[in-house]
């Protein structure tokens, strides 16, 4: 997934999500801790609190917290006392253990992609064509393949759009949200679609 970007599921945000570290004491990486003297302490440009909040989502600490695997001791990640980089506090909720116990979880949504992978030649094989390269919120594309052709479309938005693929004229496959509408797309919405 790409950072600071939620997999929704039924409008929950599931799997793992950015850290928000409240002090800076508590960031590991280099440039992140540069950013925030530079722009906070030596230019003053940027508040103290504003600067955290862009750390939240731009910090590569966000990728080395320990991975969650249950609501036990240091997210179930080690036994030792304490590991090397700070937890993500939502742990508690968030957490391999808890994804394996939701249909729609992260885990069953990728496994569904990589079967799909496993078993298509479309997708492994198939032409890629992009659909309309200059929209900024919707990323769609096609992969042509004897004579199959597969439609993804994907809001990488926090709102609701609405976009005309045709893709009413085929087999939806996989999607995020159990209800749609078929040109309305929800905030982080992806379909799938087949046509024979």
């Amino acid at each position: 997934m790409m950072q600071g970007t939620p997999y929704v599921y039924e409008g929950e945000e599931l799997g793992m999500t950015n850290v928000h570290f409240k002090e800076l004491s508590e960031y590991e990486d280099i440039e992140s801790i540069n950013a925030y003297h530079q722009l906070v302490e030596k230019e003053r440009v940027v508040a103290p609190e504003q600067m955290l909040e862009y750390l939240s989502f731009m910090s590569r600490d966000n990728s080395r917290t320990p991975m969650q695997w249950s609501a036990e001791k240091n997210a179930g990640f080690t036994d030792g006392a304490k590991p090397w980089y700070g937890l993500n506090p939502n742990y508690l909720q968030i957490n391999a253990e808890n994804e394996l116990k939701q249909e729609g979880s992260v885990f069953y949504y990728y496994q569904k992609l990589i079967k799909m992978r496993h078993d298509s030649e479309l997708i492994r094989y198939g032409s890629y064509e992009l659909l309309d390269p200059n929209d900024e919120e919707v990323f769609a594309y096609k992969r042509h393949y004897k004579g199959q052709t597969l439609l993804v479309i994907s809001n990488f938005t926090e709102d609701t759009l609405e976009r005309d693929y045709e893709q009413d004229q085929g087999e939806l496959v996989l999607a995020n949200y159990s209800e749609r509408q078929e040109r309305s797309f929800k905030p982080y919405e992806t379909r799938v679609y087949l046509f024979k």
